[in-house]
């Protein structure tokens, strides 16, 4: 995937954000747990809004893909850097090739991720969760080993959430 076109289809929930770098309109956007896509351009340090559900059309370079497969693309955190293979959204229709793919947003992408393994093997853009915190894997993990903080990008904290059942 690469970069997105900004055409969003129905009601959609925003948040708001205030990134340390500059964002263009459509870009996907990390926050903790949450992925979304600008609105419009935010500029660093000013306040500015992600949604975080709804349909939204992507560009492709010339790839295929099924519909309700996982798209995974590039996405930036508040402070401007990129982060490659998250898990953004679902396949709307199957296409074999073309410039646009129909997604619905997955805004919570965490509830997917597995606990680091230290049995495990890694790929660069690989997600896990480690101490309760959501990670990238941005060097190569090709044998077992214990937890290596230089191995990951922190992408952020998960709440813990507790719920009491209604009587």
């Amino acid at each position: 995937m690469s970069s997105t076109l900004g055409i969003f289809r129905g009601e959609c929930k925003r948040i708001k954000i205030k990134p340390t770098a500059n964002l263009k309109c459509g870009t996907f956007v990390l926050v903790g747990g949450l992925v979304g896509v600008t609105t419009s351009a935010i500029a660093a340090n000013t306040e500015g809004e992600i949604q975080i559900d709804g349909d939204y059309e992507i560009a492709i370079a010339s790839a295929s893909a099924a519909a309700g497969s996982l798209i995974k693309t590039t996405v930036s955190t508040l402070g401007g850097s990129d982060v490659a293979g998250v898990p953004v959204g679902i396949a709307l229709e199957t296409i074999s090739s073309g410039t646009t793919l129909r997604i619905k947003l997955i805004p919570n992408y965490l509830a997917f991720l597995e606990p680091y393994k230290a049995t495990g093997v890694y790929a660069v853009g690989d997600l896990c969760l480690y101490n309760n915190k959501a990670y990238t894997c941005k060097t190569a993990i090709a044998s077992a080993e214990a937890w290596t903080s230089g191995h990951w990008t922190e992408l952020g904290a998960l709440a813990t959430v507790t719920t009491t059942p209604a009587s």
